[in-house]
């Protein structure tokens, strides 16, 4: 099993995923610029419920989702947004060709680098670069801290559990993570510091840090903008 398998397994909260996204959505368009002449790629999005957020402010929204499964649930979520696209593209030679004729203002990753190796990161992130416009940037929200352990993140999570459902929601997710722990720790899980990050990532970019848009408070985001074009 790999990260795209795992995440393509039915049993997950899709109410409490999907407000969760709204409210990252809600956070990310406080702190950046994201305009309603913007043209949007989402990488790694997952059911897109993204679409329903960002998709009314900004010109076009491509979400892109190697999962098949996931990619499914994209295409019924978004189906009658005329300025939503949703792409099934699945591995670095797939984004590359996906990328060579687009121009986006933002590229987005969210809760997504932790599943790649740090081995595949920086020509992923190069390849994603080449589809921005002059001014663009990448935005990658949800970096995992080498710090991060998964019953802290449980705890930061519950406060918007009960405020959006109830403890007892909250309970039955925190079992349900509880339960999949054996999956997961069988899956390499890639983590990052400020400093590891920035070592990877800085021959390529200027990195930017910003307050982690998520309900995630503990993870990172930084702002990519490409050192060349």
């Amino acid at each position: 099993m790999n990260w795209v398998e795992y995440w393509s397994r039915p049993g997950f909260d899709q109410a409490f995923w999907k407000r969760s996204i709204e409210y990252y959505v809600a956070e990310l368009c406080k702190a950046v610029e994201i305009g309603a002449d913007h043209r949007v790629l989402d990488y790694g999005a997952g059911p897109g419920h993204a679409g329903p957020y960002l998709g009314p402010r900004v010109r076009e929204l491509d979400l892109l989702e190697p999962s098949i499964e996931l990619h499914q649930q994209s295409l019924e979520q978004n189906k009658d947004v005329t300025n939503i696209h949703c792409h099934h593209v699945e591995g670095l030679d797939a984004v590359a060709a996906f990328l060579e004729s687009r121009e986006y203002e933002w590229i987005l990753m969210n809760s997504v680098s932790q599943y790649i190796s740090q081995e595949e990161s920086p020509p992923l992130f190069q390849a994603l670069a080449r589809g921005l416009s002059t001014n663009g940037r990448m935005c990658i929200s949800d970096i995992v801290p080498p710090s991060s352990l998964l019953l802290r993140e449980l705890m930061s999570v519950m406060r918007f559990y009960v405020d959006w459902f109830s403890f007892e929601d909250f309970v039955r997710y925190f079992f349900a993570e509880v339960g999949r722990l054996r999956m997961r720790k069988q899956l390499d899980l890639t983590t990052y510091s400020r400093a590891s990050f920035e070592s990877a990532m800085g021959k390529s970019f200027d990195i930017r840090w910003i307050p982690n848009p998520t309900v995630c408070r503990n993870r990172l985001c930084a702002i990519l903008t490409p050192r060349s074009r």
